[in-house]
């Protein structure tokens, strides 16, 4: 399957990695533009776009969402992990298979309602995962 994958965060990066070890084609990568960043305002790609400049995988850091669409085109199915940006519907059906969100998240342990004396997990987290079709 001809995959991208538009993401942003350091948090995608695992994923990146599998798909390059799958039976899956990694076609492109899609990150935001590079934005200045610290005290001397320097410009600084995110580490999706330094992973696929270091790969070699096609990399896109569009704009527009004309860029974005034109970006998907010849994609079987997008995977989306933080992009940082709320893509419209047109935009995510443009994909053979559509597209899936990656959504990670840390979420208490313990959702019951006590006090946080008689709560044994009181401030513990996990991290879960959440796939968004």
């Amino acid at each position: 399957m001809r995959l991208g994958v538009a993401a942003t965060p350091e948090v995608a990066l695992p994923t990146l990695n599998w798909i390059q070890t799958s039976d899956h084609t990694l076609v492109r990568v899609i990150s935001q533009p590079d934005k200045p960043s610290g005290r001397g305002q320097e410009m600084n790609s995110s580490p999706v776009s330094q992973w696929a400049k270091l790969n070699s995988i096609d990399l896109v850091n569009p704009t527009t969402v004309g860029e974005i669409d034109n970006a998907l085109l010849d994609l079987d199915l997008l995977i989306t992990i933080g992009y940082g940006r709320i893509l419209p519907a047109t935009t995510l059906s443009i994909p053979k298979f559509g597209c899936i969100n990656l959504h990670f998240s840390v979420a208490k342990l313990s959702r019951r309602r006590t006090s946080s004396k008689s709560n044994s997990s009181w401030g513990k987290r996990e991290w879960s995962e959440r796939l968004c079709t």
